[in-house]
């Protein structure tokens, strides 16, 4: 999770409450950009902009087991059924040691494409 989901954020009792376990934290394995907008809400942009130093723009978050109940509610509170919110799979990179990380396929969601480009 990298944004309200996230310790800390409006939406994480969702997660606590649904018994959903963290299994870890986590980075982006590419660069990619969390903006925080209105209203305290953090989302992630599908378009990196033009950077001098794309290494800066790694995403750190957690990684989360839901099940498919949990993901219909955060589906719906995403508002992915509206176009508000879209998921796509991201590879992140899971603190395995003091000096190691590993990589994992994971899921996302980013603003819609049409919010981005705005």
């Amino acid at each position: 999770m990298e944004g309200e989901e996230t310790r800390g954020f409006p939406n994480h009792p969702l997660l606590t409450s649904s018994g959903s376990p963290l299994a870890s934290a986590t980075s982006t394995a590419a660069p990619a950009l969390l903006v925080v907008g209105t209203y305290f809400v953090p989302f992630l942009l599908p378009i990196l902009p033009r950077s001098s130093s794309s290494d800066d723009h790694l995403v750190i978050g957690e990684l989360c087991v839901v099940s498919p109940c949990v993901q219909v509610d955060l589906d719906a509170l995403k508002g992915t059924h509206l176009g508000m919110y879209e998921q796509r799979n991201v590879t992140v990179l899971v603190e395995a040691g003091e000096s190691a990380s590993e990589v994992v396929a994971a899921e996302a969601y980013f603003v819609h494409t049409s919010y981005a480009k705005a």
